[in-house]
């Protein structure tokens, strides 16, 4: 079963804190330097599971949850990794890896429920493993800050970007996104990446 945050009372000056214990992350390891940036329990604590048929690894319900300095991934080829229902999710100096097989919404490394949930993501790694894997999906007003984005599936590789709802668009800065076949899914409306994002680097 998935690991779900749903039920507490909340605001941005009491929120939800999971993180790593001191000495316990990949951050911390002696090596960090060195170390391959990829998902592996051996440099710190991770999160995994196998949650499969559109499912998610991480469900995050309750508003104002922050995620640091932990390594999360979904080995199935049919889920992703983190689902942000609730609003305001900040997520900082992590390790996202899903394996998915499929370009689908919740198969998404992370997918956004509802427009306009105000997600931040920084300095964080978001690897998809599998063959048309797509990285964000409705992160609608999401703002994404020093984060690398990677495709590591092969020449099948699908979307940075796959679905949109409506409100405010993603906006990425200082953010390098390689592998993709699409940064946004051309196929999909308004899929897009906000106006105002800069400083960014791609080979698509």
């Amino acid at each position: 079963s998935a690991l779900d945050f749903d039920g507490s009372t909340t605001d941005a000056t009491r929120y939800i804190h999971v993180t790593a214990a001191a000495g316990h992350s990949f951050v911390d390891h002696a090596s960090k330097l060195t170390n391959p940036l990829t998902y592996n329990v051996s440099n710190g604590v991770g999160i995994t599971g196998a949650n499969g048929y559109s499912s998610a690894e991480i469900i995050v319900t309750d508003n104002y949850v922050k995620l640091s300095r932990l390594q999360m991934r979904s080995t199935s080829a049919t889920g992703g990794v983190l689902r942000a229902i609730g609003t305001n999710i900040r997520i900082d100096q992590c390790i996202i890896k899903n394996a998915t097989t499929a370009a689908n919404n919740t198969r998404a490394n992370v997918y956004a429920t509802a427009a306009g949930n105000n997600g931040v993501v920084v300095n964080t790694l978001m690897e998809t493993a599998g063959a048309y894997a797509v990285a964000l999906a409705q992160t609608d007003g999401w703002e994404f800050h020093n984060v690398t984005m990677v495709a590591t599936g092969g020449s099948s590789t699908g979307a940075l970007f796959l679905s949109y709802i409506s409100g405010a668009l993603p906006l990425l800065k200082n953010c390098a996104v390689f592998g993709f076949t699409e940064v946004v899914k051309a196929s999909v409306s308004n899929c897009d990446i906000h106006a105002s994002s800069n400083y960014n680097s791609t080979d698509e």
